[in-house]
């Protein structure tokens, strides 16, 4: 029977680990499972005195930092260059090789929404496109029918 990290027996299989349970639930077998380690306790103790400690005004302002050094590593690694920039050269080499038009709809209730992040998710796209990570969708709205 194979041994857990801590030494217990455990099944090889589901349904064994399932009959287990089973037998742990009715009182068969003895539950073997060992307590949180001490450093689990520790690490958990430590974030609830951390958040009682703090204000709700720290926390906020903590939680927003964070977005905010979320948000920012993203866009400059989608942004290195201008991004739109990038989007119209590329639209215009595929205008050279015969692209007709191109048009990108955006909502009117996108907010505070940079143009650059519109640019970079459209570039992220077409690199989509490009690797083959797209499927085609079919609407069965083909006039040729």
């Amino acid at each position: 029977m194979p041994r857990g990290p801590n030494g217990e027996k455990r099944p090889a299989d589901v349904i064994g680990a399932a009959v287990a349970v089973g037998r742990i639930a009715t009182g068969e077998m003895p539950n073997d499972s060992q307590p949180a380690s001490g450093r689990h306790r520790s690490g958990k103790a430590g974030g609830k005195a951390r958040a009682e400690a703090l204000s709700g005004e720290q926390r906020s302002e903590i939680a927003a930092m964070a977005a905010e050094t979320r948000w920012n590593k993203e866009r400059r690694t989608a942004m290195s260059v201008n991004a739109c920039d990038q989007l119209a050269a590329l639209y215009k080499k595929k205008a050279a090789n015969g692209l007709i038009d191109v048009k990108f709809f955006v909502s009117k209730n996108i907010g505070d929404v940079a143009k650059e992040v519109v640019c970079a998710e459209a570039l992220r796209f077409d690199e989509a496109v490009e690797r083959g990570d797209t499927a085609p969708l079919d609407f069965n709205d083909r006039h040729d029918k």
